[in-house]
């Protein structure tokens, strides 16, 4: 009913026929019956309570306290936690976002992650930058690459971005440029393509230097 509310109208017939009538009203008393009144539909209520906040109707701070009651219930459940913590990011509170991401990193739990494990490693150290702690940046980065298998091709890529993205706000210019060299080589479209910017700017940037430099003189 939720996501049917504001379907296309080309779905509303089959809408019907399902007996789903798409009304966000409705779809919401039903997701909060299952939370409150049901046995084993609470875990998978809150989760459908949090799309609905977050994706249908964009509101971020019920989104916040639904997985708010969701940790509260089950605080050891990685996914929400993870959940909390892109939220967090969403809303720009890199502080809570860093250290959500970090206590996924050391639950026990985040076995259950398999391969998504790195890529909470990737946006631990993603909001590392948005906080200008570029050592820690680096140092996730430098964890990523070392831990992931190279024919994990989009993630390395990703992981040689944040090394260079580290290495260049800390002012050590040539390794920074030997990561996006890397990135480039990888050949994979998202992030050879931020790669590919930053290398541009920086050529950019040191030709205005060399030109100012000479104005000088």
């Amino acid at each position: 009913n939720c996501f049917l509310d504001d379907a296309p109208a080309y779905l509303k017939p089959i809408a019907m026929l399902l007996r789903f009538p798409g009304d966000m009203e409705l779809g919401l008393q039903q997701l909060k019956d299952a939370e409150e009144k049901g046995f084993l539909t609470r875990y998978e209520s809150l989760y459908y309570q949090v799309a609905v906040a977050w994706e249908l109707q964009d509101d971020h701070e019920a989104a916040k306290e639904i997985l708010e009651r969701f940790l509260e219930r089950f605080p050891r459940n990685v996914n929400a936690h993870v959940m909390r913590a892109f939220l967090d990011r969403k809303m720009e509170n890199y502080d809570l976002a860093f250290e959500r991401f970090e206590k996924v990193l050391s639950m026990p739990e985040v076995s259950y992650l398999k391969e998504e494990r790195e890529w909470i490693v990737f946006q631990s150290g993603n909001t590392a930058m948005k906080l200008k702690d570029y050592d820690m940046a680096l140092k996730r980065g430098t964890q990523l690459l070392d831990t992931v298998p190279e024919d994990r091709r989009r993630l390395t890529a990703w992981g040689h971005v944040l090394r260079g993205n580290a290495l260049l706000h800390l002012e050590r210019r040539p390794e920074a440029v030997e990561e996006f060299k890397k990135v480039v080589k990888s050949g994979r479209s998202d992030a050879y393509k931020t790669a590919q910017t930053i290398l541009k700017q920086m050529r950019q940037d040191e030709k205005d230097a060399e030109k100012e430099s000479l104005e000088n003189k």
